[in-house]
């Protein structure tokens, strides 16, 4: 890509006048025709430079000849910073993660829960993967956790919303009052006295399931549930 060379003309470590030039050669030869042999051209496109400052042992100087010159980088320098930079970011937000992750997995359910997004989603969990006992995971926006005793290998057709003998649902954000009802989800265990919600409607659970269930409320009116009057 074609773009103007500038060049400063310098004599006695002083730059006399700053050109435009095709070649370094001719850049020179102005120079010295000008300001006599002695003197020099050097290209000064990457620097904020200008009459008066100073040139010396092949660094630019401010016109106090102490401070060196602000170099300026150029587009291909400035990409490869910002992707140095993007790639530092990167590394550090994964770390912060993974310190985060570990964390999580002694978090209480009521902090698990605040924090959703750390636990790894279900449906992207390779087949065969090995879920510990409590561990947990998200699935359709809800969060689970493997039942005690039922640790097992993944498989895709053991789904949080299917596998009620493997997984619970967790949910503790709720009071389970008739104001603040437990959203119902599949393999969520049941409590009498609690409300749940689903959909529109709120229900009164009226016993104990004693364990997870896939059915939610709608479907065991008149066996765990009553419709709540709001």
């Amino acid at each position: 890509m074609y773009y103007q060379r500038i060049f400063a003309q310098i004599f006695e470590d002083t730059i006399q006048n700053r050109i435009v030039c095709d070649d370094y050669e001719m850049a020179n030869y102005l120079a010295r025709a000008t300001y006599g042999e002695t003197a020099l051209a050097v290209e000064c496109n990457q620097y904020k430079v200008g009459i008066g400052d100073k040139y010396r042992d092949g660094i630019f100087y401010q016109a106090d000849g102490e401070t060196p010159a602000e170099y300026i980088p150029t587009h291909e320098e400035e990409m490869e910073r910002l992707s140095e930079e993007l790639e530092t970011e990167k590394k550090s937000a994964l770390v912060l993660r993974t310190a985060a992750t570990f964390a999580a997995a002694s978090f209480t359910d009521s902090q698990a829960l605040a924090v959703k997004d750390l636990y790894p989603d279900w449906s992207k969990i390779p087949d065969g993967t090995h879920l510990e006992a409590g561990q947990r995971v998200r699935y359709n926006g809800n969060l689970y956790k493997v039942r005690t005793g039922q640790a097992h290998d993944k498989q895709s057709t053991w789904t949080p919303t299917d596998a009620a003998s493997l997984f619970e649902a967790i949910d503790e954000a709720h009071a389970g009052t008739l104001e603040d009802p437990i959203p119902a989800v599949a393999n969520m265990q049941y409590y009498e006295g609690k409300y749940y919600s689903e959909g529109e409607k709120v229900y009164l659970c009226t016993k104990d399931t004693g364990i997870p269930i896939a059915q939610l409320p709608s479907t065991l009116v008149g066996i765990y549930f009553s419709i709540a009057e709001v």
